[in-house]
């Protein structure tokens, strides 16, 4: 079995595809007039972004020139603490005499069929609007989001000593930084794995008049906490060693003054349930906290997807007191994954006749694998009560949940 994929045809005169080297200019010329961002930073995206390819961005033709059009990144993610060859969809835009056709629906289709075919059993979307991707097959993994009045809110509330504070830019800082997100995204969920590539590439790092809403901060001249605010406020990252909660209260503190030298008349952002932030900005004037700030999957590959992370269920399973009591089978969109526990490790099988069967939604699936939900509270009337408990040991749910849309 397989999770069937359809790219409906498209009106006479129309052609999708992957685009040329030669047509870059022209969908940049296009996204400029949507996003209103220059051209130049579109261009330096799809040079610099790891592994970047002309035919990552995905377009439909009318009568040779781009009308619609949308980017795919390589995005590898950590889920149940593995890595997967997760990709992501971004820049998604069509001219506006064009719209209403069904070109986005196809364009969305073929993002799927084209990244399964390089091997990716995950496909993700981070933007505004939901009930557009719903209706193409993904689902929302909701995420808490802070969102701070820079005015209103008592600056006095967060510690501005016992460290150095400054903007980025320095020779070495951003070796300093790579250094600290390593160690902070250690056990988390849905934060994307950067490697040296990624580091030695990504061009939002030195772009022009972002640094001013990149804080670090400094103990004894080594980084020990860092925050990254885009324009307007939008809180992109924030990051600290362990042991450094007071040094990430720190690069906030700067951040809020920052953001009220830039006029900004807000600042906000998704953090992780455990972000210190949270404890410390409880019940203070100026702060509201949501938890529907939303990142949207959509699997691919149910068995390709359970092959990716079964290294790490098998860590899982060794750590908990609750073995895997005997195979379950795992059935979602027409797909089925079975586990089966061999001395102490798990095997990922086909059908198997005494397995156990747990029938899933999607939704409940990515929910389940992000951390976001315990497998007993996600499939609570689903199965009996020890199935349930050894799913809970499989699955730990986590308050480290942390999406940073790196490719947006």
């Amino acid at each position: 079995m397989s999770i069937t994929i359809t790219v409906p045809d498209l009106p006479p005169g129309y052609e999708l595809r992957g685009a040329t080297e030669a047509e870059i200019p022209a969908i940049t010329v296009i996204n400029e007039g949507i996003f209103h961002q220059p051209r130049e930073f579109f261009v330096a995206r799809y040079r610099n972004y790891p592994g970047a390819m002309a035919e990552h961005s995905r377009i439909v033709l009318y009568d040779g020139r781009p009308v619609s059009h949308i980017r795919l990144y390589q995005h590898p993610l950590s889920l149940c603490g593995a890595t997967v060859n997760a990709w992501a969809i971004g820049d998604v835009c069509t001219l506006p005499e064009f719209r209403h056709k069904g070109l986005g629906s196809a364009l969305l289709q073929d993002c799927a069929r084209y990244t399964r075919a390089q091997g990716s059993p995950l496909l993700m979307v981070h933007a505004g609007r939901w009930g557009f991707y719903e209706n193409f097959g993904w689902d929302s993994v909701l995420l808490p989001a802070l969102k701070l009045d820079v005015n209103a809110f008592p600056l006095e509330a967060l510690p501005d000593e016992g460290y150095l504070t400054r903007s980025f830019g320095e020779p070495g800082d951003l070796w300093q930084v790579a250094a600290v997100h390593s160690q902070y995204i250690r056990g988390r969920s849905l934060i994307r794995q950067r490697d040296l590539y990624y580091w030695n590439n990504q061009h939002i790092w030195d772009e022009v008049g972002t640094n001013l809403g990149f804080i670090l901060v400094e103990k004894r001249g080594q980084v020990v906490a860092y925050a990254r605010m885009w324009r307007d406020g939008d809180i992109v990252e924030s990051a600290y060693l362990p042991d450094e909660e007071r040094a990430a209260l720190v690069s906030f503190q700067r951040l809020i003054r920052q953001a009220r030298l830039l006029k900004y008349p807000a600042v906000s952002g998704q953090l992780p349930a455990d972000h210190p932030i949270w404890r410390a900005t409880q019940g203070l004037p100026g702060v509201e906290r949501t938890d529907d700030d939303q990142v949207m999957l959509r699997v691919l590959d149910l068995h390709g997807l359970f092959s990716a992370i079964l290294p790490a269920l098998s860590d899982h399973l060794r750590a908990s007191r609750t073995p895997l009591s005997g195979p379950v089978s795992f059935r979602c969109l027409g797909d089925e994954a079975t586990l089966m526990p061999r001395q102490g490790y798990l095997e990922l099988g086909g059908p198997c006749a005494d397995s156990r069967v747990v029938d899933l939604t999607q939704a409940e699936l990515v929910a389940i694998l992000a951390g976001t939900v315990a497998p007993s509270k996600a499939l609570a009337g689903k199965g009996d009560a020890s199935l349930l408990a050894e799913l809970d040991a499989l699955f730990p749910a986590s308050n480290a949940v942390y999406f940073v849309a790196d490719f947006v």
